[in-house]
């Protein structure tokens, strides 16, 4: 199984002779920000919803005692 598992230093496709070095490393820093991009969207949409609901527990509290 030795071939499958040979270097290969540029791989046609991706440029003029873009080492394949080079793609996996765009390819790793582009999943990383995306993976970083959904992770502060979530957090975002978490703290709003939050506070939404923390709102609206103040709001009723409020009601309640008039």
């Amino acid at each position: 199984m030795t071939p499958f598992y040979q270097h290969l230093p540029n791989v046609p496709g991706f440029g003029l002779a873009t080492p394949v070095d080079r793609v996996g490393l765009w390819a790793t820093v582009g999943v990383g920000a995306a993976f970083a991009a959904h992770g502060l969207i979530s957090m975002a949409r978490h703290w709003k919803d939050t506070s939404k609901e923390h709102q609206q527990a103040e709001g009723e509290e409020k009601g309640g005692d008039s």
